[in-house]
């Protein structure tokens, strides 16, 4: 009973609870449920597709399952991999599926990885920034078996979603930010996730240094020297 993330650092415990979006709950059931072999999630940059990813793997972690998260952004051995730490696992995501598209070698692993995932089995989820059928797979089988999973799209957070997410990693620093000052720091910052992560972490510098409490003036000026 163990997960393991390959070459990955997670800033953070990434689960269903901090995943802030109303309009994917559907598919958020869809990961807790896993009624299908493979599903597939597809959506821009910062929708939220890691992070979904990740989450399944803690949730069915937590529920007893050998589950591993495979990161294709970083530099890992898939020969090394699939020969070695396959063995007993019920959950596998692959992420940023791009990064090995036009890669025949590396395809045909995952395509294995795939016809083994069905005839074993174990789920699998697969993350990537475009459906099945806009992937520049140089394999049109690889293609045609991610064509055959569950397909999601992730919508990215909304405004609303945004600022719930920005009071929540705000408390979890333990930043006092009502709602008057959540509102006007995310008036002012990228509407990205990561955006708002890094905002709060230098936030949280700066209101330490200077002994600070979150207060419009100074978060006006904190905006005017840091964003």
């Amino acid at each position: 009973m163990k997960q393991q993330t390959i070459s990955f650092k997670l800033p953070q415990e990434k689960n269903f609870e901090n995943f802030f979006t109303e309009r994917n709950q559907e598919l958020v059931h869809a990961l807790q449920s896993l009624e299908t072999v493979s599903l597939y999630l597809w959506g821009k940059s910062q929708a939220g597709c890691s992070h979904l990813l990740q989450a399944a793997c803690l949730y069915w972690q937590q529920q007893g399952w050998y589950t591993l998260y495979i990161d294709l952004n970083q530099k890992i051995d898939l020969d090394l991999l699939l020969a070695g730490a396959l063995e007993g696992v019920q959950l596998i995501a692959i992420d940023h599926l791009e990064q090995i598209t036009g890669q025949k070698q590396l395809e045909e692993k995952l395509f294995h990885l795939f016809n083994r995932g069905l005839q074993t089995p174990f789920k699998m989820l697969w993350g990537a920034h475009h459906p099945p059928k806009k992937l520049k797979c140089a394999l049109a089988d690889l293609q045609s078996r991610l064509a055959s999973s569950i397909i999601f799209h992730v919508e990215a957070p909304s405004e609303a979603d945004l600022k719930r997410a920005l009071e929540y990693y705000a408390k979890q620093r333990g930043l006092m930010l009502n709602k008057e000052a959540a509102q006007f720091l995310l008036n002012r910052i990228p509407r990205q996730l990561d955006k708002v992560l890094s905002v709060l972490d230098k936030l949280d510098q700066t209101s330490l240094a200077e002994h600070r409490r979150l207060t419009i003036p100074f978060l006006k000026r904190f905006v005017d020297h840091h964003i």
